[in-house]
């Protein structure tokens, strides 16, 4: 059989707990000052009036504001035909009014040093062709696979040029020797 203790409980309820900040009290004194205390000490160690907690109401879905956000539907993109190297070499010819031989020496650096740049795991900052950011990479015996994401700051003409680029000129016909 249980003994009983000869303590005895509080018949008080303790106030229920509340997420309110906690009571600031002043700190106890030590001791009492000996001699002549000042009303500066006196405000110091006298004890602040309790304040009532006011009370708070939990948090419920119907008391939170929820700002609905607008559903976007994804379409799937349907890819037009790849670009390939000739038609780029013809496009950036016309583009510049270069001659398509030396637009081609420019074309194949670029590209092989894209390359390089692809082939030692570095990131591309090309604008306004974008930032490609590799994510990941698996070696092949045949190569090696890059998945990457690109990224363009803004959307490009359609025409390839800007509101300022004029089109070139067309190339004055001259004759040669040979006419």
């Amino acid at each position: 059989m249980p003994t009983r203790s000869s303590t005895r409980k509080s018949t008080t309820k303790a106030a229920p707990k509340t997420a309110a900040a906690p009571k600031k009290t002043a700190p106890k004194a030590a001791a009492k000052p000996t001699g002549s205390v000042t009303a500066a000490a006196k405000a110091a160690t006298a004890k602040a009036p309790a304040k009532k907690a006011a009370p708070t109401k939990p948090a419920t879905a119907k008391t939170a504001k929820v700002v609905p956000a607008p559903v976007t539907k994804l379409e799937p993109v349907v890819a037009g035909p790849a670009l390939r190297k000739k038609e780029l070499l013809d496009t950036v010819a016309l583009k510049t009014g270069m001659k398509r031989a030396e637009v081609k020496k420019v074309v194949e650096a670029t590209l092989t040093m894209m390359g390089l740049a692809l082939q030692d795991s570095r990131d591309l900052n090309l604008q306004p062709f974008g930032t490609v950011k590799i994510n990941r990479e698996r070696k092949l015996p045949a190569g090696k696979v890059v998945a990457a994401r690109i990224r363009q700051a803004r959307d490009l003409p359609q025409n390839g040029m800007d509101a300022d680029d004029t089109p070139p000129a067309a190339a004055p016909e001259t004759k040669t020797a040979a006419e």
